[in-house]
């Protein structure tokens, strides 16, 4: 989603095997991200960047070699009721001034962290979500660092 301001509604799509990030928000995107399926991309399966702040509910977001849900550099996303699940990276990594809300989502099965936090300034509201069964024991079920 490229232009600054644009307010797009993905619903009900498969999205799947890309080379890049399944969806990509940035430029204070916002819109509705709902009801799909987006799996086996080589990076992110959804990545929010400069200051995009998208709704993302209801999807079905798993089996990436990248991250699930990937929030940097000032992203604001309201995550809810997902189900993110079995990627090679972090299921939700959160960085670098962003604030996102993750909440009520089934967040299991994958390599390393489910959510992991990282940089400056991310405040995260995470709250009523099932996380569990991640699979490295070098690896947290919730990682907060600096």
């Amino acid at each position: 989603v490229l232009d600054e301001g644009t307010e797009p509604v993905i619903r009900g799509n498969k999205i799947f095997d890309g080379e890049g990030a399944g969806i990509y928000m940035y430029l204070k995107a916002t819109g509705l991200i709902t009801d799909n399926e987006i799996f086996k991309h080589k990076l992110s399966q959804i990545e929010i960047a400069e200051g995009a702040a998208p709704t993302i509910l209801k999807n079905k977001i798993y089996s990436g070699l990248g991250y699930g849900f990937y929030i940097h550099d000032g992203g604001g996303a309201v995550f809810e009721e997902n189900e993110v699940y079995g990627h090679a990276h972090a299921q939700i990594k959160v960085e670098t001034g962003s604030s996102p809300t993750i909440r009520n989502c089934k967040i299991y099965d994958g390599l390393e962290d489910g959510i992991y936090m990282f940089g400056e300034g991310p405040a995260a509201l995470i709250e009523g979500n099932e996380i569990y069964d991640h699979r490295s024991r070098e690896f947290a079920q919730v990682v907060l660092e600096q």
